[in-house]
């Protein structure tokens, strides 16, 4: 329908219309793009998984298992830095009363031995962590203490990604709304022409019977406020 058979009314409502459908339409768009270059990312290493730091424990519980019957002497803490590594991923030692040895996570993980052995080879919510124990058993195939093992499951990026990954993400969440003031200027710049083309003619036209020059024509047809208001003009210009 041409813009000059509608209303101003249906002429504004039909610019929100466009506004939002352009918004919404370049947004998914955008998202759809951002999903392949993350998973681009992924694949390539700059993002771990949700999992990943999850998906290191065999790994650990591995190098604990062959230092079984050994005791907790047996496990180096430069080993366990070397395998426990990342923003979000953290260890515990302990010996067989629960009591903190090492680690690079320092806070109270169990409050008595019992808790320990309640917790051992279970995974156990602590805050916005997780925390795995691993047990440590000597010789005489007692526990000689654990290894916890806490981490988190969300996304997380490598170091040399962080920073184009951080602003990537600004940008994806952000871009509805830099994409509805772009539409927005668009469109309104457009509702404007339409409106100010006829205004001027007679605006125009005052100032011609302003100066008694009658010799004029307002050249603007349409079927709405405004083309009423120029075919009037033109009448009260020919009276």
């Amino acid at each position: 329908m041409e813009l000059k058979k509608m209303s101003i009314v249906a002429q504004f409502r039909m610019n929100l219309v466009e506004i939002l459908v352009s918004t919404i339409l370049t947004s998914v768009l955008t998202y759809v793009l951002a999903v392949f270059v993350f998973l681009f990312a992924e694949g390539t290493g700059s993002i771990y998984p949700e999992n990943y730091y999850e998906q290191q424990i065999p790994e650990i519980e591995e190098y604990l298992q062959r230092q079984q019957k050994s005791g907790m002497s047996a496990v180096q803490q430069e080993e366990l830095n070397k395998l426990v590594q990342g923003e979000d991923f953290f260890y515990q030692a302990v010996d067989r009363q629960g009591k903190f040895l090492y680690g690079t996570y320092e806070e109270t993980i169990f409050s008595s031995e019992e808790e320990m052995y309640e917790k051992i080879n279970t995974t156990a919510k602590v805050g916005n962590h997780y925390v795995y124990i691993v047990p440590v058993i000597d010789s005489a195939g007692k526990i000689d203490g654990a290894v916890a093992l806490v981490y988190g499951l969300r996304l997380s990026v490598v170091n040399s990604g962080k920073a184009w990954i951080s602003i990537a993400l600004f940008c994806v969440l952000s871009c509805p709304f830099f994409y509805m003031i772009l539409f927005t200027a668009l469109f309104s710049r457009r509702f404007a022409g339409n409106l100010t083309k006829p205004l001027r003619m007679l605006e125009e036209g005052a100032r011609q019977i302003e100066r008694k020059n009658l010799n004029f024509e307002i050249s603007y047809a349409a079927d709405n406020e405004l083309g009423q208001l120029c075919r009037a003009f033109s009448s009260m210009q020919e009276e």
